[in-house]
């Protein structure tokens, strides 16, 4: 039997965080045993404890390590292009496709985020860039969200999506990229310009007005009022 040929340090480093990340993916974090992803790495355990002291150490050099990486480099693109003087709209629209598109290039990766759980102690710096990145947004553009919770919920919709696209889009017909992100755009559009337009009226609606317009204000349209009801009952009850 012809002996393997000797594999360079790197080589070898790469082919364990690869098994890892993909034994992380199936089994979790608890799952995963140390044996399992050597085997996978088709090195012996002891190797693998050289290079990697601890699952711990493991798991963050294999998963989370790349994720930080990852966010990074996302927002960084950003600030390389005017995101501020976008239209909000399609701020929020880009932001979802990118993001999904980052996912489903990494699922591995990611799914193996979320089977681990989403620590915030170790997460705190990814999370702290994408903070930062909404806080310019809606300093910019006047949205009116709570920015952390905002950040987190978007980011969880978006990755859940491509993550498990399998799972969840496998028997919807005509399923297909283009449509699962215009419609995490749509509704990350509507969630966040809804309560800025919802909330620039309601400034409108509590100026203080003059004795005349406050009296307008008071008397109810009772003409306006007789006239929808008219047409909702000749709309529903035609003769």
């Amino acid at each position: 039997m012809p002996r393997r040929p000797r594999r360079s340090t790197p080589e070898v480093r790469h082919l364990i965080l690869q098994a890892a990340r993909e034994r992380f993916a199936a089994d979790g974090f608890a799952g995963a045993t140390t044996i399992a992803i050597a085997n996978a790495a088709d090195v012996s355990e002891t190797v693998l404890f050289r290079h990697f002291p601890t699952k711990e150490r493991l798991f963050e050099a294999a998963v989370i390590e790349p994720f930080e990486e990852y966010v990074a480099r996302y927002t960084e693109g950003w600030r390389n292009v005017p995101v501020t003087s976008a239209d909000p709209a399609t701020v929020l629209r880009d932001y979802a496709a990118a993001l999904y598109d980052i996912v489903a290039a990494e699922r591995e990766l990611f799914a193996a985020l979320m089977a681990r759980g989403l620590h915030s102690d170790e997460l705190n710096a990814a999370f702290a860039r994408l903070d930062e990145m909404a806080h310019i947004v809606a300093a910019k553009h006047h949205l009116d969200y709570d920015e952390p919770i905002a950040v987190r919920a978007a980011f969880l919709m978006v990755m859940s999506s491509s993550v498990f696209y399998e799972s969840l889009f496998a028997g919807t017909d005509g399923m297909t990229r283009d449509r699962i992100v215009a419609e995490l755009g749509e509704m990350l559009v509507g969630a966040a310009l809804h309560r800025r337009h919802a909330k620039t009226a309601s400034k409108r609606r509590s100026r203080p007005m003059g004795n005349a317009g406050a009296t307008a204000a008071r008397q109810p349209d009772v003409g306006g009022a007789a006239a929808r009801s008219r047409s909702i009952i000749a709309r529903d009850h035609p003769s």
